[in-house]
């Protein structure tokens, strides 16, 4: 089975409305202190945009820390909450730490289904071992850095999770891993997100790909 250190890795969570959500007075203000609150940091005044073109749904926010590694944006529609870039296992650690302080202080509220994606760089040791590794996906040898897409039902969601592989980017020994679920609105967020990375770790593993995301 494939599978080594991880080399960078990221992860979002898109949280859409049931209806959209209208504009009111200190609800930018509320939003910020509730994401400071709710991951342990303080958001610098000068990282946040915001723009409010109509008086109840045209408006939109965006806030960026971790040196732009970190990105918040919220409209009257979803908000969306990113961490890129982890280089290691401790980083990757903090990213999925942080991402479930967020999904437990917003997807409880809203009881909405949300999207969490996570995209991996997986150490392949040579860039011969990640060609060698990938060749299996290539259907004639005529195909040049081949990859794979697939949908694997895992328990307990109702829809399967996508998985890509493929060539990472200005990483030639690397191979670039995504993983991608909808997660059903629930109270009891902290046990449906070990069960979300029990469920990464077993879909790519049809992929022969072993990744250790609950350690």
């Amino acid at each position: 089975m494939f599978g080594r250190e991880i080399k960078n890795f990221g992860a979002t969570m898109d949280l859409t409305f049931e209806r959209p959500i209208a504009f009111a007075p200190g609800l930018f203000e509320s939003v910020v202190d509730r994401l400071c609150s709710a991951v342990g940091f303080r958001v610098p005044a000068d990282q946040i945009r915001v723009r409010h073109s109509d008086v109840l749904y045209q408006y939109d926010m965006h806030a960026a820390f971790f040196g732009g590694h970190g990105t918040f944006h919220r409209t009257a529609e979803r908000m969306t909450f990113s961490l890129m870039n982890g280089q290691n296992r401790d980083d990757v650690r903090l990213i999925l730490n942080l991402m479930w302080k967020f999904g437990r202080e917003f997807l409880s509220e809203f009881q909405a289904p949300a999207r969490f994606a996570v995209s991996i760089n997986v150490d392949a040791g040579t860039s011969q071992e990640r060609d060698e590794f990938l060749s299996r996906f290539a259907a004639s040898p005529l195909v040049y850095s081949p990859g794979a897409i697939g949908y694997v039902k895992c328990d307990p969601y109702k829809e399967p999770i996508r998985v890509s592989v493929e060539p990472a980017v200005n990483a030639p020994e690397a191979v670039f891993v995504y993983l991608v679920v909808n997660l059903p609105g629930r109270d009891d967020f902290d046990v449906l997100m070990e069960e979300t990375m029990l469920a990464f770790e077993s879909a790519a593993k049809e992929f022969d790909i072993h990744l250790a995301l609950s350690e």
